[in-house]
């Protein structure tokens, strides 16, 4: 058994520059089993990772002496589940390269709060679903640790809704397909303790 913790270096990057989602930063933890109750699949693990987004934005409220001043003004959380099937090429499971598929759930809440104006506010909610694979090595860097690096792709589908200060409720504005589809790249950097 494996116990993961993400980096917030655990990252998606959009394929394209127009942020028609956030990028996504995160804590995680992660849980990692090898399949032994079949010696044909003591090669391959299951892991279940659960992840934490809690970001902070800043923006330009004036100028002084010509250097900008910034605040606060962009709270985002939220959280995501992705359960993953590892194949490790070789037989010595959890250990060295591996090709995995997942599937990733995302599900978080953008505020925006503006220092100048009170009723300058509005919530953003962007649910993300979709899977993806990824090639990854994982290996021991000293006597109680285990460093997992990986890189892959992600192709997801996402739900947008906004609520603005007057309104109660969110307003689904997703657009039709294919604008509701991303690809990006997936990075992880994990480092973990067996027992």
């Amino acid at each position: 058994d494996l116990w993961l913790f993400s980096l917030p270096f655990d990252d998606e990057k959009d394929d394209d520059d127009d942020d028609d989602s956030k990028a996504e930063r995160n804590f995680s933890f992660s849980y990692e089993r090898v399949l032994s109750f079949d010696p044909r699949l003591e090669q391959a693990t299951v892991q279940l990772s659960l992840g934490y987004i809690y970001d902070i934005d800043k923006e330009i409220v004036g100028n002084f002496n010509g250097n900008d001043i910034f605040a606060d003004a962009f709270y985002t959380k939220g959280y995501n589940i992705v359960p993953e099937l590892k194949v490790y090429i070789g037989w010595n499971a959890p250990l060295g390269l591996y090709l995995s598929t997942f599937f990733r759930y995302t599900d978080y809440i953008t505020e925006y709060n503006s220092s100048l104006d009170d009723s300058d506010y509005y919530s953003e909610n962007w649910i993300q679903y979709g899977r993806g694979l990824m090639l990854g090595y994982q290996f021991v860097f000293s006597k109680y640790f285990i460093c997992d690096a990986g890189l892959g792709y992600d192709r997801f589908n996402f739900v947008y809704k906004r609520k603005s200060n007057e309104e109660t409720e969110f307003v689904d504005y997703t657009p039709e397909k294919p604008k509701n589809i991303i690809e990006s790249v997936r990075v992880v950097l994990s480092v973990g303790i067996p027992f």
